[in-house]
């Protein structure tokens, strides 16, 4: 929850972008902070809504109780290659 703050700008977010946001999702979905992803759903949901992947972010930002584990893995399939490592 730490590398909350280090997220991207709510504008123009790039492959990496979307890719980052949506790993952040997954591990706060993974340590059960449900607060903090729905906090990164009410930041990001503007955003993503006009992009390829705003049904994945939709599935991994959703309340916990309510998707399934298929769901799941089709959303976690459909994250951007993008890698935030970059060249490195």
């Amino acid at each position: 929850t730490v590398t909350g703050a280090s997220l991207p700008a709510k504008v123009g977010l790039s492959e990496v972008a979307q890719a980052t946001i949506l790993r952040h999702a997954i591990a706060l979905a993974m340590i059960g902070r449900e607060d903090k992803l729905q906090a990164l759903r009410a930041r990001y949901q503007a955003a993503f809504a006009t992009l390829p992947s705003a049904g994945v972010f939709d599935v991994l930002t959703s309340p916990v109780g309510k998707i399934d584990s298929a769901q799941i893995s089709a959303a976690m399939a459909a994250i951007p290659s993008a890698s935030p490592a970059g060249v490195y």
